[in-house]
């Protein structure tokens, strides 16, 4: 399977009642990306600081999200120690490492498997707020009914109270946006074993 700049959206899988992109194969679990936008909600309801670690987001995912799927299917999922990094250009700390079994991607695995044209560590020419690239369609992501909806990733945004996401273009935003915002789509991460 082919990752990075050469993403490939021919290797999807269906697994629970969704298709998810497979991202990356390591021994015996595979990466997953839900194919669509699963809900429309907040990163976290209130105007405070945040984190991954502590969103309500978060919780969803690995409560109300992952009890939808069978026995079966949950005993594939695996828990894994999910890392999230500062914000790449505003230092906005991240919060503690999870243990979690559904997830959203950060900005950095964005750029691994969607494409990096080094605008995220280098800088964007134009602006310091963006990651607006060639790579832009690779990130878009859809809902149910086709339309484009802007997605939620873990990362800090510039303030503790924002969140990084991709817009509607695929173009990611460092700045963020408010988490209390209820506009934003999910589009969760799991790590299956096969």
């Amino acid at each position: 399977m082919e990752i990075s700049n050469n993403f490939k959206f021919d290797k999807v899988m269906k697994f629970g009642s969704a298709d998810w992109y497979m991202l990356e194969v390591n021994d015996n679990k595979v990466l997953l990306l839900s194919q669509k936008i699963v809900k429309i909600d907040a990163y976290n309801p209130s105007n405070v600081s945040t984190s991954w670690d502590i969103c309500n987001l978060r919780n969803w995912l690995n409560t109300d999200f992952y009890n939808k799927f069978s026995e079966k299917e949950q005993n594939q999922i695996v828990t894994m120690q999910i890392k999230t990094e500062n914000n790449p250009r505003f230092d906005t700390e991240c919060g503690e490492e999870t243990l979690d079994k559904v997830f959203l991607l950060s900005v950095s695995e964005v750029a691994k498997y969607f494409g990096d044209s080094g605008q995220l560590v280098n800088g964007n020419p134009n602006s310091k707020w963006w990651v607006n690239d060639q790579y832009n369609k690779n990130r878009v992501a859809n809902d149910e009914k086709g339309k484009a909806v802007w997605w939620w990733l873990r990362t800090p945004g510039m303030h503790k109270n924002t969140a990084v996401y991709v817009n509607t273009g695929g173009s990611i935003n460092l700045a963020g946006h408010r988490s209390y915002d209820s506009g934003g789509g999910i589009r969760p991460a799991i790590w299956v074993k096969f």
